[in-house]
């Protein structure tokens, strides 16, 4: 009698313990369920987020390439326009030398930001020259040639402040969201803004006495 309580003992226990790894097994699947869900989850968010950051940065390129544009063709008509005047403006060789200085940084510049740096420095020397000629020589001025170049060379610029601004309101956007969670997760760098020179405007009047 004993030895079947024993028995009885030994069956129960066993089912028991059977009955336990089950249940151990059932857990342990669904936590590694669970884990493989929230990792495929958190896999394709992270893909996704990847590849909008790299969308907003190939919108960046593509506008940076309008903006370029626009800038190489005031960076031709600038030299155009020195080169038409220059026989008449015998005391303005520096404003020549700046221009030609200007345009070497522009065409040798290898970042978006020492481009547009140098952009702004040749916007400087272009506004003195065009200050020079339409206040010290009236009869350049009225010259058809050098009036359609500094006609053209406005219409340049105009197109840069539209493209300037476009191209800033796609780069803040970009630096916004890789500079705030969760896009600084990914660790990618900022892109420069395109700043107008403030100064570039305010050309000094050249005396022509000195």
């Amino acid at each position: 009698m004993t030895e079947q309580k024993e028995n009885q003992t030994e069956n129960h226990t066993a089912k028991k313990d059977h009955s336990t790894g089950w249940i151990v097994l059932i857990v342990v699947t669904v936590v590694i369920g669970v884990i493989a869900i929230i990792g495929l989850l958190f896999g394709g968010w992270y893909i996704s987020k990847s590849n909008s950051l790299t969308r907003e940065y190939q919108a960046v390129q593509a506008q940076y390439a309008q903006v370029d544009t626009v800038l190489q063709r005031r960076a031709d008509l600038i030299p155009n326009l020195a080169n038409s005047v220059k026989g008449s403006m015998h005391n303005e060789q520096k404003i020549f030398g700046d221009i030609a200085k200007a345009r070497s940084s522009f065409q040798n510049a290898k970042s978006a930001k020492d481009r547009f740096k140098a952009s702004n420095e040749m916007d400087k020397s272009k506004n003195i020259l065009v200050n020079a000629i339409k206040e010290n020589y009236p009869d350049l001025n009225s010259d058809k040639r050098v009036h359609d170049l500094m006609v053209e060379i406005e219409g340049s610029e105009s197109r840069i402040s539209i493209e300037r601004q476009n191209y800033n309101r796609v780069v803040q956007q970009y630096n916004s969201d890789v500079t705030t969670f969760p896009g600084n997760m990914f660790h990618r760098s900022q892109v420069a803004y395109f700043e107008a020179d403030k100064n570039a405007r305010k050309a000094p009047t050249v005396d022509l006495d000195k």
